[in-house]
């Protein structure tokens, strides 16, 4: 009995069961699950990938092998002990049982004295199988060792030894004929890896190809792919191709390596390999295997197969597999790409994919009307999801529903109505609280994650329409690029959106969470973190007692620490220095609150005034991109941020002016507070900060719009133009001990001190 049947069976099946999916909340932080596929898809869910997809597939031989030896041992032993002993025991180990079970006597090695094969095996002595063990040990050591990664290589002398045992032991075991294939297997195997291929093919022919039965035996269909490829190295690659897909019809344990072995490479091979065929099936198999191949022709393929055997359940797979490639082409996940957005077809840009889709539409009409088809509903279906992406919506209802009454086939029908579903949403005009719920509510209850997608991109598409900015960014936006290029009309809406009243199923389960993370819905997170970005973004721009009052709305847990102190400098740049001496940290609020308390000092207390204005230089320089506590003000950094910065690219509407690399403001407070030392003559803290006004000044050059920026980095200045504060440090403060640790410190300064 041909093996694929079941496996077709078992396929067509699944591929339309819609398999539940939970509504993804990986959004949560801005994750868009829809751009991680080029387009959606919604004909037979699976693709049937089991089948067809094997890139980066191995053959599944461990199973099949262990139900084979589960039957030799009447089903005794169990199915996990037999797989310890053949596939996971050692040499070592191996030795010590066969020992233990022939003389009767030794220990097992450890695990293995409840072993059940082992006990099978003491009650039931078979001293040929040990013999096998102990040879297919030997022989899988050499199978094994092939290539320069390995520590053992193959030994052509003892594979040449393995094959004369197992040539003898084949002829002494007549009355087995279980272990007789395996010999024969490890035969062929042998002089396949030995590069004997003459040698293989005959062997397989004189030991398996005469015996009764041997196609019976699921080594045989191993031991074939050997002979298949010890062909294809002999130049008979029609041969091989012939023998491949009959070991891909046949065995499922070797179906991905027969897969990936069928080659064709000329007409010749091809024809040469159909004149090897016995009768229309297998010539059918051989257009099937060609219709696998990445970039064929599949519908050409398919009219091969249907001329040769209309009944084959092969075309099923061929078709589902047809119409996934073309949603891949008309269903593009961008929807200014998307067949279901244009008026007719015939305006779609892709015009060969629509012509594709026309003579597909063609062949099935074909099959259809003729009705020699396996599985008449299937192709029903499909006929109907055509009529759909072509845009005769009427029609494809109709068959729909015609469909309906002929099925009870629940998977079919949940197939209809995600079809069904899949056309009020292309097709929807207006969309407003209540349509939205009504959807989302369908959609969801399918869990069909592609459905999701398309409903969420074509609700973005009517938010735009309806000018509803902010619920089409969430729909297809990372929420985190908001933070990274905020944007107060956004922000704005977004938080009217968190503070509604009464919100849809939509906007409550899919929508906030996008915001507010992982964070409980019950918690109405998504106000609070809008909250805090509006208040950091008046807090980047200075304007502080906005920031405060917002911040002051925001609950402590959405406040996060900063994690280095933001008052503490260094000679050196380092933005990850000066962690906080002591448990008190600042978050964003209380450093707002920080700089307001400083800035008023300043103005009530002509006492410290150096103090106080070095601290807000020492805060604003920090704050900033150069320094160890920059996420005071903004979320993410980059290198490229002072290229932005540098270059003054123009901004999106809405989004604020970019001024974290801005350092003006810092080095005006280190030149106050450089000017209110030297008055209350303390010239260590006039050094210090006339030092610290010299790596402002240093970093306003580099992000002079006139300074060329290179890859490998900007080459510091000496002119005395930008180098203002290190003149006066070498003038006017040479007596200090901070200049003193500048010079040991600053290569910089050492270099523009050089006479």
């Amino acid at each position: 009995m041909k093996l694929i049947r079941f496996t077709l069976m078992g396929l067509l099946g699944l591929a339309f069961i819609l398999k539940p999916q939970p509504v993804s909340q990986g959004a949560c932080v801005g994750w868009d699950e829809a751009s991680l596929k080029p387009a959606f898809q919604f004909f037979a869910p699976l693709s049937f990938e089991k089948l067809y997809d094997f890139d980066w597939e191995y053959d599944k031989t461990l199973d099949d092998n262990l139900s084979a030896w589960l039957a030799y041992f009447q089903n005794k032993p169990k199915v996990n002990d037999i797989r310890t002993v053949l596939y996971e025991a050692d040499s070592k180990e191996v030795k010590q049982i066969v020992s233990h079970l022939k003389n009767a006597n030794g220990p097992l090695p450890s695990g293995f004295s409840q072993n059940t094969l082992l006990k099978y095996l003491k009650s039931r002595p078979n001293p040929r199988f040990l013999s096998y063990l102990e040879y297919a040990l030997a022989c899988e050591k050499q199978a094994q060792a092939y290539d320069s990664w390995s520590d053992i290589q193959r030994d052509p002398e003892i594979m040449r030894s393995l094959r004369s045992q197992g040539l003898q032991v084949y002829k002494e075991v007549q009355s087995d004929a279980f272990l007789k294939v395996r010999y024969a297997y490890q035969v062929v195997r042998m002089s396949h890896y030995l590069g004997e291929y003459q040698a293989a093919v005959k062997q397989f022919q004189e030991l398996l190809g005469n015996m009764p039965q041997a196609s019976s035996h699921l080594l045989y269909y191993w031991a074939l792919s050997h002979k298949a490829g010890a062909l294809y190295s002999l130049g008979a690659q029609s041969q091989a191709a012939y023998l491949f897909s009959q070991i891909f019809e046949d065995c499922p344990s070797k179906r991905a390596s027969s897969f990936l072995s069928f080659k064709v490479t000329s007409d010749t091979t091809w024809r040469n390999a159909l004149a090897l065929c016995q009768n229309e099936e297998e010539k059918a198999q051989l257009y099937f295997m060609r219709s696998l191949q990445k970039n064929s022709n599949i519908r050409e393929e398919m009219k091969s197969v249907y001329q040769l055997a209309p009944s084959s359940e092969k075309l099923s797979i061929m078709l589902a597999r047809e119409i996934n490639r073309l949603e891949n082409n008309l269903l593009r996940v961008d929807l200014s790409e998307n067949l279901l957005f244009f008026s007719s077809y015939r305006e779609y840009p892709r015009p060969q994919a629509t012509a594709q889709l026309m003579e597909l539409k063609e062949l099935i009409s074909q099959a259809r009307e003729e009705k020699k088809i396996a599985q008449p509903n299937l192709w029903q279906l499909a006929d109907a999801y055509l009529e759909f992406l072509l845009g005769s919506t009427q029609r494809s209802l109709s068959q729909l529903a015609k469909l309906k009454k002929n099925t009870k086939d629940k998977r079919f029908l949940q197939q209809i109505a995600l079809f069904e579903t899949a056309m009020k949403i292309s097709q929807l005009n207006r969309l407003d609280a209540r349509s939205e719920d009504e959807i989302y509510k369908e959609v969801k209850a399918t869990g069909h994650e592609d459905l999701m997608n398309f409903m969420i991109r074509t609700f973005a598409r009517k938010y735009k329409a309806n000018g509803q900015k902010a619920k089409a960014y969430l729909c297809t936006h990372y929420f985190s690029n908001l933070k990274v290029s905020p944007r107060a009309d956004l922000i704005d809406e977004l938080y009217e959106l968190a503070t509604k009243t009464k919100t849809t199923s939509f906007e409550e389960e899919y929508l906030l969470p996008r915001i507010q993370g992982f964070q409980a819905p019950s918690e109405r997170a998504a106000k609070h973190i809008l909250l805090e970005i509006k208040a950091t973004m008046h807090f980047a721009q200075d304007q502080l007692k906005l920031a405060k009052d917002l911040y002051d709305k925001v609950p402590a847990k959405y406040l996060v620490d900063l994690p280095r102190d933001p008052f503490e400098m260094s000679i050196g740049e380092c933005i990850s220095c000066h962690a906080f001496k002591s448990p008190d940290r600042y978050n964003r609020k209380t450093l707002v609150q920080r700089i307001l308390y400083l800035k008023e000092l300043l103005k009530k207390n002509p006492v410290d005034q150096e103090k106080y204005y070095y601290q807000l230089g020492a805060v604003y320089y920090n704050m900033s991109h150069f320094g160890n506590a920059w996420y005071a003000r903004d979320y993410f950094r980059s290198g490229m941020d002072l290229a932005y910065y540098k270059n003054q690219q123009s901004r999106k509407e809405g989004e604020t002016p970019y001024m974290l690399v801005e350092l003006s403001q810092a080095k005006y407070y280190f030149d106050r507070a450089m000017s209110a030392s030297i008055r209350s003559g303390n010239p260590e803290m006039a050094a210090q900060s006339c030092y610290m006004a010299a790596k402002c000044e240093q970093k306003q050059y580099y992000l002079d719009p006139k300074t060329p920026m290179e890859w490998s980095g900007i080459e510091p200045d000496y002119n005395p133009e930008n180098r203002r504060y290190f003149q006066r440090l070498q003038n006017e403060f040479k007596d200090t001990q901070y200049y003193l640790k500048v010079i040991e410190e600053c290569q910089y300064f050492n270099e523009f001190i050089k006479p």
